[in-house]
């Protein structure tokens, strides 16, 4: 028989979700709403909150007018969140969120809707990847599938270019600086295409379009010239030599060698850059050690300049960006999470004496360099900072709104959507200035003269909306009213419970003439639906720790409080990463305190030997953590017996049993050594656990590598993993308490 829980854990289940969600919130997605106002013409103001995983806590403003059974048309969407942007020809800026598409044109002053979702998003919505060109003509966007396909944004005119790219949280393109020509990857190979040959549809196949095994980090664009990694050689492969060199891969394969490496480049773990000048190469090894070389003027052995090591310089690295402050010095920009308080963190180093720690900041967001290279702008909290890359002194800091997405106009302007306000910052003598340009989110909106007028949270300006035009204008700084009712003599809306799992409440629209009527403003709130069901995510820390910052990091993001199964081995290994997973606030359980089968023939073990590995485990991390182990265990591989869940439960142990069916631990040479044991990609591993989604299914993800070679790991692509699950409508819930 299959367990997925032991019994004891099942009746936990039972309980229901206050139980469940016991210490941590079940992660699903609502949508959830608030009234404003009505005016005499029954205009209703509302907003509506999409609360879901990862994305931003702003609300949207809507208009709609009341009949006496039904709200009459589509709702106006006045406000726009700015949750991705990219920059467009034209001085038009692109905005995405749950709701569509938008543009806003900074010479009208007018934002359009160019695709508006229909109805209010009842489940996940992901806006997908996108990634423009840098003159701004094209896009090339990558749907949730993974399909990847080139825009023409004057036109809107789609071509596909692949359907098998993996989708994930990075760009999905690198970008020639004409515009010509985007490299992407497919399935561990890099192909470029044209922009021109793709408009034409006479884009080769990828066999004649190859630039060599690996990913985007294996590639850059520097002029006119890709850099390309592959071993211990760096080649450069000219633009005017792609096609010809596509054609003839199997004759001339990679490019002109340009240097020979130290050491290999790993094209799953390793990245590169090269300066601007082209003369030095630094390369990220593993994010464990950067190497600065010197790239020779005629093709030989690359010089060490500098070797510096990164491992334990903050916490756990999870991301690393590089910029050049003149042509021969590499700044690094890391986040990393802490190891004392599991907390995401960003460190700047300089490369010009040692490794030197420059600055730190506490919440990092994006990261980006002016088009004159001169310049860095980042997000920082509620902070937008600019700053001179060469001595990271402080220009100027825009503050009190958390950004979500900002792009560089020029190196003297820039366009940044907050939580509140879309806004473009420019340099007018001397001095950075900020202009609104439109509202992303409101807290209070009223009708006042025929007008609509709204406030942004903690801001006392007050904004009035122009119909004809689409657009917003500051009228001066005074108090929003309060303690409003949404009622006008006719009509009178409020919010209550609703029916359908998929909203957090509903408006409800109470007619006040003879008969007196009330209907759900959105009628699909009334219609009685219940989650798919709940599932639980856990972690397995065995062996290895290389995915563990970027599943904490993934957890924090999405707010949910994982579970994270410990054994004796990883303690051993990596007691600062144990402190760690303890310190980021994810329960800790018990994994054993081995890796071994104990169902394996080489074993004889009985219940006593049970309690003293829990016993033993529980010390271990006591001793590394100061901290008690949650009574809730497994056995090694979840190989289990009766007898091994009897005994746990006799030391107040429950156990859990995960379904394993699908799993990322065989490499490449056991499935070759064994017949019995079927390699699965990533992808595969949650496509088939998706397949197999049901109520109080628990899914094992692992934290370390196998011994042996993999192309993936679900670690990387957890993200995947949970829109998956909450796109089927399953929430994620915590495993409850003992």
């Amino acid at each position: 028989m299959n367990r997925f829980l032991s019994a004891a854990l099942r009746r936990k289940f039972a309980l229901g979700a206050a139980i469940l969600i016991l210490g941590s919130p079940a992660l699903f997605s609502k949508t959830s709403f608030s009234v404003h106002d009505i005016n005499p013409s029954n205009s209703l103001l509302y907003s509506a909150k999409i609360d879901f995983p990862g994305t931003s806590e702003a609300s949207s403003l809507f208009e709609i007018t009341l009949g006496k059974n039904s709200s009459e048309g589509i709702p106006s969407l006045l406000t726009c969140i700015p949750e991705k942007m990219e920059l467009l020809s034209g001085n038009v800026v692109q905005l995405r969120n749950s709701f569509g598409t938008a543009r806003y044109n900074m010479d009208s002053g007018k934002l359009v809707w160019i695709l508006r979702n229909e109805g209010f998003p009842s489940g996940w919505h992901d806006a997908g990847r996108q990634k423009e060109s840098p003159d701004g003509r094209w896009i090339c966007q990558e749907d949730s599938e993974g399909s990847l396909a080139l825009v023409q944004t004057a036109t809107g005119v789609q071509m596909k270019i692949t359907g098998s790219c993996t989708p994930s949280d990075s760009s999905p393109v690198k970008w020639s600086p004409d515009s010509r020509f985007f490299l992407y990857e497919d399935d561990g190979t890099v192909y470029f295409a044209s922009t021109e040959a793709v408009i034409k549809n006479l884009l080769p196949p990828e066999s004649m379009r190859m630039i060599g095994e690996g990913g985007l980090e294996s590639v850059q664009w520097l002029g006119n010239s890709i850099f390309y990694a592959n071993g211990d050689i760096l080649y450069r492969i000219d633009e005017g030599e792609l096609y010809t060199r596509g054609l003839y891969y199997a004759v001339l394969r990679f490019g002109t060698p340009v240097a020979r490496l130290a050491r290999d480049f790993d094209s799953i773990y390793d990245s590169f850059s090269i300066s601007p000048d082209g003369k030095y190469m630094l390369h990220i090894s593993g994010n464990k050690t950067c190497i600065l070389y010197a790239i020779p003027e005629d093709f030989g052995f690359a010089s060490v300049r500098k070797m510096e090591s990164l491992i334990g310089l903050s916490g756990s690295i999870l991301d690393l960006d590089v910029f050049w402050a003149n042509d021969d010095m590499p700044v690094l920009w890391i986040e990393n999470l802490s190891y004392t308080n599991g907390k995401k963190s960003a460190s700047v180093y300089a490369m010009d004496r040692g490794l030197r720690l420059v600055s730190t900041y506490a919440d990092p967001g994006d990261v980006q360099l002016s088009p004159d290279g001169k310049k860095i702008a980042f997000a920082n909290g509620r902070n937008l900072e600019i700053r001179i890359l060469d001595g990271w002194k402080l220009i100027s800091s825009a503050k009190d709104e958390k950004i979500l997405s900002f792009r560089w106009m020029d190196s003297d302007s820039l366009i940044a959507g907050g939580v509140n306000t879309l806004f473009k910052w420019k340099l007018l003598d001397g001095t950075w200035k900020k202009e609104v340009l439109y509202l992303s989110s409101v807290s209070t909106a009223v009708w006042n003269s025929g007008k609509i007028r709204a406030w942004t949270e903690n801001d006392s300006t007050c904004y009035e909306y122009d119909e004809k035009k689409n657009s917003w204008t500051a009228a001066g700084k005074m108090n929003p009213p309060v303690n409003l009712t949404a009622t006008n003599g006719k009509f009178r809306a409020y919010t209550g419970e609703c029916p359908n799992s998929a909203f957090g409440n509903a408006v409800y629209v109470r007619s006040l003439s003879s008969p007196a009527f009330t209907y759900p403003l959105i009628p699909e709130t009334a219609e009685e639906k219940k989650s798919s069901g709940k599932v639980s995510i856990v972690f397995e820390a065995t062996r290895g720790n290389e995915g563990l910052a970027q599943v904490l990091s993934v957890l924090e993001k999405y707010g949910m409080r994982g579970t994270f199964f410990i054994n004796g081995e990883f303690i051993r290994r990596y007691p600062m990463e144990t402190c760690q997973i303890a310190a980021s606030g994810s329960r800790c359980a018990s994994g054993f305190f081995t890796s071994a089968n104990l169902l394996s023939d080489a074993f004889e073990i009985d219940a006593d030997f049970v309690r003293r590995g829990l016993a033993r485990n529980e010390d271990e991390f006591l001793a590394a953590t100061g901290k008690e182990l949650e009574l809730i265990w497994h056995a090694p591989f979840y190989a289990s017996n009766e007898m091994m869940v009897n005994a746990g439960e006799s030391a107040g142990y429950v156990y859990v049993d995960a379904w394993t069916e699908a799993n990322d631990r065989v490499s490449f040479e056991e499935a070759h050594s064994d017949d019995e044991k079927l390699y699965l990609s990533a992808d595969e591993v949650i496509e088939k656990t998706v397949s197999r989604l049901h109520d109080g299914m628990v899914i094992s993800v692992d934290i370390g590598n196998v011994d042996g070679s993999r192309t993936d790991y679900v670690y990387e692509k957890l993200p995947v993993l949970i829109r998956a699950i909450l796109e089927a409508g399953y929430e994620i819930v915590p495993l409850p308490s003992k």
